[in-house]
């Protein structure tokens, strides 16, 4: 043991060490005795809630079962839903992924920096068709930043939801751009009315058609998915929107801005050295509180920002901070396993020595060929 931690047993909220604070086990006053076969249990993700089970068992055993039920029932809707991820895709999510999927359901918003590739997209994707399928009242909204993003997930979105036994085409809905006439009426008029789980558009399409998605507040959303921040960025307009889809009112969003540029002024005065005016720390308690009553009972949503760059730029994106309680860019999420490596070849045609290596490494990989050699050359080498 190296410390000890004050009110922060998962199950009484008393002191505990951090050897069992880090697998999840209560303090030894909740359980005093843990069989090895648990403690190894909750050291390995795939045997992890089985682990959470056994210790709910004991404590339940001696009548002490406390918080830790939370913390059980937690757990038991992330492998539930981990079961209806490899469902929906033939994959299971992984530690980032699980992690991610904690906080939606606990309604906690959050940014994800990640570099590409770390499957923040597919964890969107995959978190609007599982709410919809956990309730039908629930709505979500994909937002990305083109159009042929929106293709992608889009298609991506209704395999899964098949997959889950739903029906895709009265569950998922996305504007592709281009439509007119009659089908861009019918895809208009079911965004307005609500008439889908989950929404799939572009952040232009989010700043162009507002009113028919927000719908005067009637069209409430559960979880609001934006994919590549950076352009919902380039538009102040953009985030108001994407807050307002959460549920919060306008004077919130104010109220906030005020908030922001307060405290800057408050800051001028600290790099200055200079004393704060004291009606400057009235006028923030006041707005705190003001703020702090607008907001209750007002966010109905979970916000998830995905992010490869963390580097927000602009006053507006502080609003998340002062409304939502997180910031973009704070520290990076995850990174990808990956090894800088090169080959020599053995003989004068590369590409024989390309082939090989796709075959010994796998599926998954990517080919980037000289632009010179053009399309022909590409098409030649995938026949290979």
């Amino acid at each position: 043991m190296k410390a000890k931690f004050v009110n922060m047993c998962p199950n009484c909220g008393g002191t505990i060490s951090d050897e069992r604070l880090e697998l999840k086990l209560p303090c030894k006053q909740c359980l005093p005795e843990v069989p090895e076969k648990i403690v190894q249990m909750l050291k390995n993700e795939e045997t992890f809630f089985a682990g959470v089970s056994e210790v709910r068992r004991l404590l339940k055993e001696r009548d002490a079962l406390k918080n830790y039920e939370e913390f059980y029932r937690l757990e038991k809707e992330v492998e539930d839903a981990n079961k209806l991820f490899y469902k929906a895709t033939g994959n299971k999510l992984w530690s980032a992924q699980k992690t991610w999927l904690r906080r939606v359901i606990s309604n906690r918003s959050f940014a994800v920096l990640a570099p590409t590739g770390v499957g923040k997209t597919l964890f969107g994707t995959f978190t609007a068709v599982y709410l919809a399928k956990k309730e039908k009242e629930n709505k979500s909204i994909i937002i990305l930043p083109t159009s042929l993003l929106v293709k992608q997930v889009y298609e991506r979105a209704k395999q899964m939801a098949e997959n889950l036994g739903l029906d895709p085409e009265r569950t998922i809905i996305a504007y592709l751009g281009r439509l007119t006439g009659k089908k861009r009426e019918e895809v208009f008029n079911r965004i307005r009315d609500g008439d889908f789980n989950v929404l799939i558009v572009t952040s232009q399409f989010l700043r162009r058609n507002f009113k028919i998605i927000w719908n005067e507040g009637a069209n409430k959303y559960s979880f609001v998915f934006v994919d590549d921040v950076d352009a919902i960025l380039r538009s102040s307009k953009n985030i108001d929107q994407v807050l307002m889809l959460l549920g919060l009112p306008q004077d919130a969003v104010a109220d906030a801005l005020k908030l922001i540029y307060l405290k800057r002024r408050i800051a001028g005065y600290y790099a200055r050295r200079q004393q704060v005016p004291e009606e400057l720390y009235s006028e923030l308690n006041e707005l705190k509180d003001k703020l702090e009553k607008i907001l209750k009972g007002k966010l109905k949503g979970c916000l998830v920002i995905s992010t490869a760059t963390g580097k927000p730029r602009g006053t507006r994106v502080k609003l998340f901070r002062e409304l939502l309680g997180f910031e973009i860019g704070a520290r990076t999420e995850a990174l990808r396993n990956v090894v800088d490596s090169y080959v020599l070849p053995e003989s004068e045609d590369i590409d024989d020595e390309v082939v090989k290596l796709i075959k010994t490494l796998g599926k998954g990989g990517l080919v980037f060929v000289p632009v010179s050699k053009g399309l022909e050359y590409a098409q030649a080498l995938n026949e290979k």
